[in-house]
């Protein structure tokens, strides 16, 4: 696969946030997402395709000093929360703010007296690498 989607002759990367997220998105990519996630999760390919929901991709805040986070995809499986990422940079502050958002997403997800056990929160980066000249 292509890492670039040609629009008005012009190529845009697919790692670019608008076109990574209607890429995954979209309906007919649906199987593919599904396939993706059931080789990375106890889901199978069928039962993905059936069951998973697209979340609000807008973090909630819940104090005034709290930075803004709006993640690229968020995805309910049952119980689970899954998180995927595309980031054009693998570097130390990519890393930071991908951490932050899994970890955002597991303290809302399990509160005082809930129950550990009931799902998970998976955090998937695809990382972009600049090709290899030859």
């Amino acid at each position: 696969m292509t890492n670039q989607v040609k629009a008005k002759s012009k190529m845009m990367p697919t790692m670019f946030d608008p076109v990574f997220k209607s890429l995954f998105q979209n309906k007919n990519f649906r199987k593919t997402l599904s396939y993706f996630l059931s080789k990375l999760t106890e889901y199978s390919e069928g039962y993905i395709y059936k069951n998973l929901v697209f979340l609000n991709t807008e973090m909630s805040i819940k104090h005034y000093d709290e930075k803004k986070k709006i993640a690229d995809l968020i995805i309910k499986i049952d119980d689970d929360i899954i998180n995927i990422e595309a980031n054009r940079n693998n570097n130390k502050s990519t890393k930071l703010k991908n951490n932050s958002y899994h970890h955002k997403l597991a303290h809302e997800k399990f509160q005082a007296g809930d129950d550990f056990d009931d799902g998970c929160v998976l955090q998937i980066n695809i990382n972009s690498k600049k090709k290899i000249k030859k």
